[in-house]
């Protein structure tokens, strides 16, 4: 995606994971020395424009990236906080204590964009009154208790013919519509999104510019997937372009 959109990717690697279409058999986390040293190769010497994080597995790494934030604050943080792969499978050790240690970590960020159930599962962490009906509420209140922006993915909506994708602040919320697009090729999309979207904003678009931009990047790499035939199910989106 990095590359796709015109920036350079370094990559702080978190987690070895063995999976395919159907089944995660490993998830493995990396130790917070290795976790460190990676982080520090880069920050020592690169000019970094905007950090995704994603999956990262372990609250130990998290109380980590949290120390490192104490002390350095990159431009722009988008977190994508990933708890379980596309085929619902947990990704994570220590379910409670990550979830304690991830809500500490998203006051830093710029952004955080989870879908509907990790939404969900942070607001019942929270003790945040739930409405499924209402996910703009939702997102508000998210927005409220952690002190950030928070992009609510539609992706999990039940709407078969359009894709909501709500932003939320503490006091308004935005609608970004799209058409719903039926294919087995959507593993990734979250992830996808997440990184388009940083990737614009270290390009020097406005957050939502960089959610458009990102949102038809994402469209688009999901309808040249449709052609592929990879995988009968959660197979990969197509990220170069024509």
């Amino acid at each position: 995606t990095f590359s796709a959109m015109g920036v350079y990717g370094m990559s702080v690697v978190s987690c070895i994971t063995a999976q395919n279409y159907s089944t995660v058999s490993l998830v493995a986390p990396l130790s917070v020395e290795q976790f460190k040293l990676q982080f520090q190769s880069i920050v020592d010497a690169y000019p970094i424009a905007a950090v995704k994080v994603g999956m990262l597995g372990s609250h130990t790494l998290i109380t980590h990236l949290i120390d490192r934030l104490k002390h350095w604050s990159p431009p722009y943080l988008i977190i994508d906080p990933v708890l379980r792969s596309s085929t619902q499978q947990d990704l994570l050790q220590d379910a409670h204590h990550f979830l304690s240690s991830l809500i500490e970590l998203l006051p830093y960020a710029t952004l955080v964009t989870p879908n509907l159930d990790e939404a969900a599962t942070l607001a019942k962490h929270l003790k945040l009154e739930l409405e499924p009906a209402k996910p703009d509420l939702l997102a508000r209140k998210l927005a409220d208790k952690l002190g950030t922006q928070i992009l609510l993915k539609g992706g999990h909506g039940t709407d078969a013919k359009t894709c909501t994708d709500i932003l939320a602040t503490p006091n308004s919320v935005q609608y970004f519509s799209h058409p719903r697009i039926e294919s087995s090729h959507l593993h990734g999309t979250g992830c996808t999104l997440a990184s388009a979207i940083s990737a614009k904003l270290a390009l020097g678009s406005p957050l939502e510019e960089a959610i458009r931009s990102a949102i038809a990047y994402v469209e688009q790499s999901i309808r040249r997937a449709r052609a592929w035939q990879i995988a009968p199910t959660h197979g990969p989106l197509n990220h170069w372009r024509d």
